[in-house]
């Protein structure tokens, strides 16, 4: 079965809810490290990320699902001087076995970081992905994982930059393993990682996006944009929402 295909199939497994009895939360720090020339800056935010059991209630015997995701918090970002800044996504594009069956993974803080601190129990997330009942040993595990870990690429969130702050429309995807072409010669992407904290969820990014707090409190989830590179591409968006950049919850 190809990636994509597996990622769409086990999405139906996992959905997004609200948070109740069974439920496990974990606040993690998302970090975005970028080289510039000699100097690292980083950046990170903190999010909160809940898994809600949802096997044996009345919701999951009439939908199949198993499992809610949902995420509080906002997009992590660096600035990398007066070169600009870089943004991670809180969520991830998934593809249906037909092509044009194209989604948005609002499950992925939460999904990325169960998977990436499970990465020293070898295999044990992609058995749990094919059995769900290994769910809940494996939120176990990792919630005693104190280390910093850093992501593999598949994992790393979509990223972004802004010609203009002040312009949503501005906005442009940036390829991991390219930042020079936004950003000029001498700049790379050092790393992503999580690790799990005890500190609040961070409220910074209205700051930096002053456009976001107003769209987000009109109610209006607007699309930024047109969409973002050609369908099929590595770097495509179809295109992106004020809740790419701050989620109140998982739906």
């Amino acid at each position: 079965m190809l990636r994509r295909d597996f990622i769409a199939a086990t999405a139906a497994m996992f959905s997004t809810g609200c948070a109740g009895p069974g439920s496990q939360s974990f606040n993690f720090r998302f970090k975005l490290v970028v080289r510039e020339n000699d100097k690292l800056h980083e950046g990170s935010s903190v999010i909160r990320t809940t898994w809600n059991d949802q096997r044996n209630s009345i919701a999951s015997a009439s939908s199949g699902l198993s499992f809610s995701v949902t995420t509080v918090g906002e997009a992590p970002f660096v600035s990398i001087g007066n070169r600009g800044l870089l943004f991670g996504l809180l969520t991830k594009l998934f593809y249906g076995s037909n092509p044009d069956e194209i989604g948005q993974d609002r499950r992925y803080p939460g999904r990325m970081l169960v998977k990436t601190l499970s990465e020293r129990w070898p295999g044990t997330w992609l058995a749990a992905e094919r059995d769900l009942e290994k769910v809940p040993d494996i939120l176990r595990r990792v919630s005693a994982v104190n280390d910093e870990v850093d992501l593999v690429r598949d994992d790393y969130p979509t990223l972004v930059r802004f010609r203009d702050t002040n312009d949503p429309t501005s906005v442009e995807l940036v390829d991991p393993l390219n930042l020079p072409a936004q950003f000029g010669s001498d700049v790379s992407l050092q790393r992503c990682s999580v690790q799990l904290v005890q500190e609040n969820v961070t409220r910074t990014i209205d700051k930096t996006l002053p456009w976001l707090a107003t769209l987000r409190n009109s109610g209006i989830n607007n699309r930024l944009g047109p969409a973002m590179g050609k369908r099929g591409d590595p770097q495509y968006f179809p295109h992106l929402l004020t809740d790419e950049f701050f989620a109140r919850s998982g739906s």
